[in-house]
């Protein structure tokens, strides 16, 4: 709702980047272990610096992303992939979110950003969920001037990929 009013306000703090990825993957190892999946981070070796930006809500949207990837792939791996390219003061960061899971049929792929949406499978039993994940997420990458984009193909898992600007601290470029 607060988002909806104009309401949210972002906290931008200095934060180190592959800290906050490397803690997020330690968090949620445990849930992929328990469905034998691999949950696999790459960094790109260029990303050491620090970026000026609302940590707690890139976090958050991180969070169910990768967890969604992880609740609705039963079998194979999780990636998880930060690459990213510079501009003068902004570096563009794309954190890359791939599963080898069910996958979105194309006509549902921008309906799952859609308030109170939860899409069924085929023969499966509604999902668990209140459909506002990735409605929030994508609103909340919107306030901060980036996006989530999704390509998938049902029975080829799903790609999200939440591309932001941050504002570097330290003059390492990705290059």
């Amino acid at each position: 709702t607060r988002i909806d009013v104009g309401k949210l306000e972002l906290s931008s703090q200095e934060f180190n980047l592959p800290d906050l990825v490397e803690t997020l993957v330690e968090v949620l190892e445990p849930l992929s272990n328990q469905k034998n999946l691999d949950l696999r981070l790459q960094l790109a070796n260029n990303i050491e610096s620090n970026f000026m930006g609302d940590s707690h809500r890139i976090r958050q949207i991180l969070t169910n992303l990768l967890g969604n990837a992880i609740k609705f792939t039963d079998q194979g791996n999780v990636n998880f992939s930060i690459t990213g390219s510079d501009g003068p003061e902004t570096s563009f960061v794309h954190f890359i979110i791939s599963d080898t899971g069910l996958g979105i049929a194309l006509e549902n792929q921008e309906k799952i950003f859609e308030d109170f949406i939860a899409i069924t499978h085929g023969d499966q039993n509604q999902i668990r969920s209140d459909g506002m994940g990735l409605p929030i997420s994508r609103k909340i990458s919107r306030l901060m001037g980036g996006d989530i984009k999704v390509k998938s193909e049902i029975g080829k898992g799903a790609e999200f990929t939440l591309s932001l600007p941050l504002q570097r601290v330290r003059k390492n470029k990705i290059k």
